[in-house]
């Protein structure tokens, strides 16, 4: 049977969680025809379970005419069967403003809402047996080989590699005491050697550690896969909810995620050496997708209520140590 999969949409993570679905759908013997933007050019189009990839330009259709273009796109490639994921998790896992459930009350939301995301999409796509898989990640490997020898070196003789996310797509997914932290890790850990990652914006966030020879600004500078390919390298990957922190499950790396709208359950699971630390605000988890400020609670510094009082600087630094604490003891 040849399967056109279709995933529109310009989010890392997103197509990292399509690839356990891939990978199964392939192994029964299909054809996997997939279709995705510029995101999945980069991330999906190497994937050796998929037969043939599908560029679809941003806007080539308006959102009314998505439907019919997808019908017309797999009469054309004579495809027997579409699972479009084109959304799926956005309205289904995360309320949207839009959405009447998004004004449910916080128990209804998590009733609804708490379930992982890679056994989601399996189920959603008509694929409920498919449980308990990870992503994975396909780089190129001239790019993998480059990053592998750039984390060595900064590695050197007996170094500890922190990889750490600096910001997602929203507000939600950003936390704002990474530089105390980074100065406390420092002092504290002599081996340590930190490396940010993040887009062109997040160069602003790492001026606070720009001085510190063991502190490596990497934002802007490492394309989004290459800080993926990192995570594989790294001894600790610390990130929100993010592509980045989804790329580290992909491996055995050990790693943290700092979680405001969702949750372990629904995030990292089936991840290897996850030690992921859930918000404490009494808003959290919402699981709503965060797009404007009026949305969320605020401290008295603008930011997000799940990821600073719910997320404070004191408790996930002790974590981060905890953490760090009983690899180094167990090396």
């Amino acid at each position: 049977m040849r399967i056109l999969i279709i995933r529109i949409g310009t989010a890392w993570g997103d197509h990292l969680i399509c690839t356990p679905l891939i990978k199964h759908l392939k192994e029964q013997g299909n054809e996997i025809y997939f279709m995705g933007g510029e995101a999945a050019e980069v991330l999906v189009k190497k994937n050796p379970y998929i037969d043939k990839f599908i560029y679809y330009k941003k806007d080539t259709v308006t959102i009314e005419k998505l439907e019919e273009f997808i019908e017309a796109t797999n009469k054309a490639y004579e495809c027997t069967k579409k699972i479009n994921l084109t959304g799926s998790l956005e309205n289904s896992l995360l309320m949207h403003p839009n959405q009447p459930q998004y004004n449910d009350t916080k128990a209804e939301r998590i009733a609804k809402c708490d379930k992982n995301v890679y056994d989601f999409c399996a189920e959603f796509a008509g694929y409920p047996e498919v449980k308990g898989k990870l992503p994975e990640l396909y780089p190129d490997p001239d790019e993998e080989e480059n990053i592998k020898e750039q984390i060595r070196n900064i590695r050197g003789k007996d170094g500890f590699v922190v990889i750490w996310g600096l910001a997602g797509s929203g507000s939600n997914k950003c936390w704002h005491y990474y530089s105390y932290v980074w100065n406390e890790l420092l002092c504290k850990y002599k081996n340590v050697k930190i490396i940010s990652v993040g887009d062109e914006a997040c160069k602003i966030l790492e001026v606070a550690g720009k001085k510190h020879a063991r502190y490596i600004p990497k934002s802007g500078i490492w394309k989004m896969t290459e800080a993926m390919i990192a995570t594989k390298y790294a001894d600790l990957v610390i990130s929100p909810d993010t592509g980045l922190f989804h790329a580290s499950g992909c491996f055995d790396t050990h790693k943290i995620c700092l979680l405001g709208h969702g949750t372990i359950n629904h995030i990292s699971k089936y991840f290897m050496n996850d030690h992921s630390i859930e918000s404490t605000a009494p808003c959290a988890p919402c699981f709503r997708l965060i797009y404007e400020g009026w949305q969320c609670p605020r401290d008295q510094d603008g930011a997000c209520l799940c990821m600073s009082e719910g997320q404070s600087r004191e408790r996930v630094q002790s974590h981060i140590f905890s953490v760090i604490d009983n690899m180094m003891g167990g090396k």
